[in-house]
């Protein structure tokens, strides 16, 4: 659906009649031949432009556009999510520990030397890590950091934290103990601008804060010059507050949001998309899973929960979630429980490798294919360099197994360029 091709299929929607009137106003409001030819021309129409069209040659505006915008932003969808593909990455230097679940990855250092720091999480019997990776997001070279060089040792084993960047502050937020518990503090560590691919380590400098809370399982959404933190563990129950972290001033407040909140949850996911947090899914203990989509205004602080039409995915918790553009995310993998009253983990868990993209223009849910995919139902690592999205680690659950499987699998899923854009 690029080009011609993508024009005829939007002026489809339109009477046949209609075409002589449609395509002389454009011309009138700028977008010539050449325009038409050389890209989607309802990629340049403004919204004012959409009004006068439709309102002029469509009879009522509102319906008319309502109907034709739902088609060209179905349409838009599922190109963008036919070209999707998890491609494997045969990375270089990777140790034989190289396998977790419940770590979090951030994007570190310029644009021309960015790369992506993985931290802590859970590797085989569910031993806790307190140390680290660098992976270079150009030659998939992976360095291991141990617990000294990466932090002095000064910062606990665990996992289920969120690690994020905001400017040039990385911020490690939480995070469940060994024993169990909520860890009550928020590190934070700057870089100085001498940066250098290969001496990553030493230019972290840490300092430690001690919010009133403790969260696990919780998300982190970077958003304008802080970190908004939505649900998670604060003790031994399930949380649905919404917290702003300011990692210069090492506060954190207690937000009071408008609207119906979700329900308490751990282990959902998130992402930001045009300056809201869009949150799906999660886990409420012993074994109730959540498939609901809600949005957080983070201006208004106002929740609005999706009702998208199309199938959406299954209950899950545990899955990773990214944006793919501006109004569409990608979701992929995850974990719930069979209906089996098996004792053994790997028949009481049900894991997946479905990828779904939540295209809020058309506010409905596009199933994908699974490409190259594998069952990863743990908590996977993901981070974004330009157009690519790294999916990292993970678990899985073998049928009879008493223990999941930790596994140290990257995976890279290229986003191609938008051929034409929203309106």
């Amino acid at each position: 659906l690029v080009g011609s091709s993508c024009k005829a299929f939007v002026m489809s929607y339109a009477a046949d009649s209609c075409l002589p009137l449609v395509l002389p106003y454009l011309e009138h409001r700028g977008l010539g031949a050449a325009t038409c030819c050389s890209q989607h021309w309802a990629s340049c129409v403004t919204d004012e432009v959409w009004r006068d069209l439709f309102s002029l040659d469509f009879g009522h505006a509102d319906g008319a556009v309502a109907r034709w915008r739902t088609q060209y932003w179905r349409a838009h969808a599922v190109a963008r999510t036919d070209a999707l593909a998890m491609e494997p990455i045969l990375a270089t230097g990777v140790p034989d520990t190289f396998r977790f679940s419940g770590a979090a990855a951030a994007v570190v250092g310029p644009p021309e030397a960015q790369l992506i720091l993985i931290l802590f999480g859970a590797t085989d019997n569910y031993a806790f890590t307190n140390s680290g990776y660098v992976l270079d997001p150009r030659t998939h070279a992976i360095t291991p950091i141990s617990a000294m060089d990466l932090h002095k040792g000064h910062m606990q084993k665990r996992w289920l934290h969120t690690a994020s960047v905001v400017g040039q502050q990385l911020v490690v937020i939480g995070g469940q103990s060994e024993l169990g518990e909520p860890m009550r503090e928020i590190w934070s560590a700057g870089w100085v601008s001498e940066w250098s691919s290969s001496k990553v380590v030493p230019f972290f400098q840490w300092h430690r804060a001690v919010p009133q809370f403790g969260c696990a399982g919780h998300t982190a959404s970077v958003i304008r010059d802080g970190v908004v933190l939505f649900g998670g563990l604060e003790g031994r129950q399930e949380s649905n507050l919404v917290h702003w972290v300011d990692p210069l001033q090492q506060t954190v407040q207690q937000i009071t949001t408008r609207g119906a909140p979700p329900a308490p949850r751990w282990c959902h996911t998130a992402a930001v998309g045009g300056g809201s947090v869009v949150v799906f899914g999660g886990w409420q203990r012993p074994s109730v899973f959540l498939n609901d989509t809600w949005v957080l205004d983070t201006v208004s602080w106002q929740w609005s929960e999706l009702a998208p039409a199309g199938v959406r995915p299954c209950p899950r918790t545990q899955s990773a979630m990214w944006q793919l553009e501006e109004g569409m995310f990608c979701i992929f993998g995850g974990a719930a429980h069979n209906t089996t009253d098996s004792a053994l983990y790997g028949d009481r868990v049900l894991d997946m490798d479905d990828m779904h993209v939540l295209d809020m223009h058309a506010c409905t849910w596009i199933s994908c294919l699974s490409k190259n995919t594998k069952q990863r139902g743990g908590v996977n690592a993901v981070a974004t360099v330009g157009r690519d999205v790294f999916v990292i680690g993970g678990m899985h659950s073998d049928a009879g197994a008493e223990m999941p499987t930790f596994v140290g699998d990257i995976s890279l899923v290229h986003t191609p360029p938008a051929a034409w854009r929203g309106l």
